[in-house]
């Protein structure tokens, strides 16, 4: 029974109600207590806010241009490395570690031969990543992200220097993960990017994506609606996550 297992009887015991997480097979193996919703403390809020440039408001904002050139420009990102060595707190914050846990469980198989992350940051998921695939290859647009990555020294990693979906390297894979990308793309390069997604995965592959859920100035599309292309590409849901904060989803081809 689902109210057995420890992740989705603790998420039940939190939330009054069936967790929102879906799979038509295994369910994430480990801690459940460790996958609970935990609130930010509000200072820990404040930064996230200050970081990703978002203003809390959750319903309809005023219409204005969204994103802009300095979203996709490396410079906009260097500034902010050199501002701050974890501008997100991906190494600081509970929320961004916890999303990581629950970003691996949710993973359906224990191995995979070759994924792709782009915009990999400076690896705090590569790392996870490099215990569970053969090859990862991980990009970003950053040098000193690509540095801090390359201070891991992770054997099964290829890191290289670039953006999607200009930079799509060769080959197939057969698990491609969208990890808080998505939304700041244009729409035209959103749409190249799920259909370059679809077309470099093996008969077999698997696509992970997770996105903040929140508005902000940066984001070129709503991220909410950041899913929705690589669904229109012809992809379906095997996982779905999806909380207050962030949307979980692993696909595969329909």
């Amino acid at each position: 029974m689902d109210g057995d297992h420890p992740v989705r009887a603790g998420l039940v015991a939190a939330r009054g109600g069936p967790a929102p997480l879906r799979r038509g097979g295994a369910r994430p193996q480990g801690d459940g207590a460790a996958l609970l919703p935990q609130p930010a403390p509000a200072a820990l809020a404040a930064s996230r806010r200050r970081a990703r440039g978002d203003r809390g408001a959750a319903g309809p904002r005023p219409a204005r241009a969204r994103g802009g050139p300095h979203v996709t420009d490396p410079a906009y990102f260097e500034h902010l490395y050199r501002t701050d060595p974890d501008p997100w707190l991906l190494d600081s914050a509970p929320y961004e570690e916890r999303k990581r846990e629950l970003t691996l469980a949710s993973l359906p198989r224990p191995q995979y031969r070759r994924a792709f992350e782009p915009a990999c940051a400076a690896g705090q998921i590569t790392q996870l990543l490099a215990r569970r695939c053969d090859e990862v290859v991980a990009m970003d647009l950053v040098d000193l992200a690509l540095e801090r990555l390359g201070q891991r020294a992770l054997d099964r990693v290829d890191a290289r220097r670039g953006s999607i979906p200009q930079d799509w390297p060769e080959g197939a894979f057969d698990l491609v993960v969208l990890s808080e990308v998505l939304y700041f793309l244009s729409p035209e390069d959103r749409a190249l990017t799920a259909r370059r997604t679809v077309e470099s995965l093996t008969g077999d592959g698997q696509v992970l994506a997770v996105h903040w859920r929140h508005d902000f100035d940066e984001a070129a599309s709503r991220p909410d609606d950041a899913h929705a292309d690589l669904h229109a590409a012809g992809l379906r849901g095997v996982v779905t996550h999806v909380e207050r904060d962030f949307r979980l989803e692993v696909l595969e081809r329909a």
